[in-house]
């Protein structure tokens, strides 16, 4: 298939992401206000878990995806797939959790552990999309921070949950993880339209940069011949 049609197919999923985690966290939101409170029935904890677990069956081709076009590198060949397949694991977790098979610090564990993989990925993804001009500056600082985010959040919130409730250090040390963290999920749903946008358009860089172009390196080429084309400026 041509790489136009596999980036362009590629592009809707990353849309879908984002439209997914846009949905999911409005049925979070109404799950803490409506359902929490009176402890139950979980009809929208229910449909966010559901959501969350497409969500991160399509997260999984994506990684695969953009991992490959970061170009050859341990990061690609080893990490890329065991974090897809931990995520299929985490979708896998939220539909065990919905249908009572597994309790909630179990499903919640898994969701931890394979956001925080995530992050370290998206820091990885977009340092080294950047280091070779392929994403423009505005995705791979979005997708930067958004890995730091959750790496730094991440682990302030569980550290927040082992120490003491109520006391004052747990209360700031839980509020700045959930600060972190949220924020991180906040603009992810950004981020994903950005890098469907970035596949549509040819994944070509903003206006104005250099982006190299190497010959057959989309598909793992060997022996790929390198140019440089610089976009945004009319040939004299």
């Amino acid at each position: 298939m041509p790489n136009v049609m596999r980036d362009a197919q590629m592009a809707w999923v990353a849309f879908a992401v984002a439209v997914l985690g846009i949905v999911a966290s409005v049925m979070l939101l109404l799950m803490f206000a409506t359902e929490v409170p009176y402890n139950g029935p979980y009809r929208y904890g229910a449909a966010y878990e559901t959501l969350t677990a497409v969500a991160n069956a399509l997260t999984a081709a994506l990684v695969l995806y953009l991992s490959h076009l970061a170009g050859p590198s341990r990061g690609a060949r080893v990490f890329a797939p065991v974090l897809a397949v931990l995520l299929v694991v985490g979708a896998g977790s939220a539909i065990l959790l919905v249908t009572h098979v597994v309790g909630y610090a179990v499903s919640t564990a898994v969701t931890i552990a394979v956001l925080f993989l995530e992050g370290v990925w998206m820091i990885w993804l977009n340092r080294r999309m950047r280091l070779q001009n392929l994403f423009p500056a505005s995705v791979s600082t979005i997708g930067w921070l958004i890995g730091v985010c959750l790496v730094i959040g991440l682990p302030l919130g569980v550290l927040g949950f082992m120490l003491p409730p109520l006391h004052i250090v747990q209360l700031l040390v839980l509020g700045a993880g959930i600060f972190i963290a949220g924020a991180a999920w906040v603009i992810f749903a950004v981020w994903w339209v950005l890098v469907g946008v970035w596949l549509l358009r040819g994944r070509r860089p903003a206006l104005g940069e250099v982006t190299p172009v190497t010959d057959g390196a989309a598909d793992g080429a060997p022996g790929a011949t390198t140019r440089v084309k610089e976009r945004g400026r009319r040939k004299a």
